[in-house]
């Protein structure tokens, strides 16, 4: 029985191999058209793509993991019905769990990459790559900022709360981490100012941070109900802060700082797919449709965890059962002998 197991295990581990790469790369090239070019607006180059790959693959396979357990392991228990292995193996005598165990480790051995990927992988390349996305995405919104429209930014300075909003009137000299501004104003804040200036220059720093130099302006403040204060400057310099314009864009990666849980769900997701898919292949004449249930439960995966694909898991163990009984129905209906004259 052992050339069995090893023949099972075999066709097992190649499925589940080959649905976890095409789900990959699908789904990295969804994602990599998503936000790719935010990060190249800002001239990023294969710096920023290595980086962005690195810490997208371990999330990416935290996805698709789930969806290619249950689609790997149905197909190739339908390829082993095909080839006749699974009525072989009962016409030898051996039991369910001597069939069904090399699948379960399959199963198990993903869910157990999972965790370690979700619990290891992911933050150390997280911590790696973060600063380099930062970065890449400041300099895409330098890259998409345009004169006439209103950008909201906040302030970085010590005591300057709330958010800013920024307008230019021109834009000259534009470079990938600095910008020149003909006509500025610059309002918002706590407490509420308004600052213009007939020269302006955005600079990102080595920090990571936007340094806004005003040149030849002036400003008005306001404190409760008092009259403004309105001073002239010939230069000022100002810290801005991005985090919250550029998260808008990257916030699907930088999610990946509470992924310890997520992964914890997603590896027993795993483990209980691989059961389910396994029951299905010793029992079902049929694999209802694995690819689209593996694309579902990857859906469902991505939106609620574990909680939805436990639901996604009896939904189509219901359809299935539901199909069963119409088709029984249909054929005790066909056998009846017809009454009409």
């Amino acid at each position: 029985m052992r050339w069995a197991s090893r023949y099972l295990l075999g066709r097992a581990v190649w499925a589940v191999a080959w649905s976890l790469v095409a789900l990959t790369v699908t789904v990295a090239a969804l994602q990599l058209m998503r936000v790719g070019h935010h990060l190249l607006a800002g001239r990023a180059g294969l710096a920023a793509g290595a980086a962005l790959l690195g810490l997208a693959l371990p999330t990416l396979i935290l996805y698709v993991a789930p969806a290619a357990v249950l689609g790997g392991l149905l197909l190739a228990g339908q390829r082993l019905r095909v080839e006749g292995a699974w009525e072989t193996l009962e016409a030898a005598g051996a039991r369910p769990w001597q069939r069904a165990w090399p699948l379960l480790a399959v199963a198990l051995g993903v869910a157990l990459l999972v965790a370690a990927l979700g619990h290891w992988a992911e933050p150390r390349a997280l911590a790696a790559s973060e600063p380099l996305l930062w970065r890449q995405g400041a300099r895409a919104w330098l890259h998409r900022l345009s004169s006439g429209g209103w950008y909201e930014v906040g302030g970085a300075e010590d005591g300057a709360g709330g958010s800013l909003s920024l307008r230019a009137t021109a834009i000259t000299d534009r470079s990938a981490d600095a910008l020149t501004i003909h006509g500025l104003v610059l309002a918002g804040g706590e407490p509420p100012s308004v600052s213009v200036a007939r020269r302006a220059r955005l600079q990102l720093d080595r920090s990571d941070t936007l340094v806004l130099t005003l040149s030849e302006g002036e400003a008005a403040l306001a404190v409760g109900g008092a009259p403004a204060w309105h001073w002239g400057f010939a230069t000022a310099r100002r810290r801005l802060e991005l985090r919250r314009g550029v998260a808008k864009h990257l916030a699907w990666l930088l999610r990946g700082r509470a992924r310890g849980a997520a992964a914890t769900q997603r590896a027993a997701l795993c483990l209980l797919l691989g059961c389910y898919a396994t029951w299905l292949s010793l029992r079902a004449r049929r694999a209802a449709a694995p690819m689209a249930a593996a694309l579902a439960v990857l859906a469902g995966a991505e939106l609620g965890g574990l909680g939805v694909g436990l639901a996604l898991v009896a939904a189509t163990e219901a359809l299935r059962q539901g199909a069963r009984w119409r088709a029984s129905r249909q054929g005790a209906l066909a056998s009846l002998p017809s009454t009409c004259s």
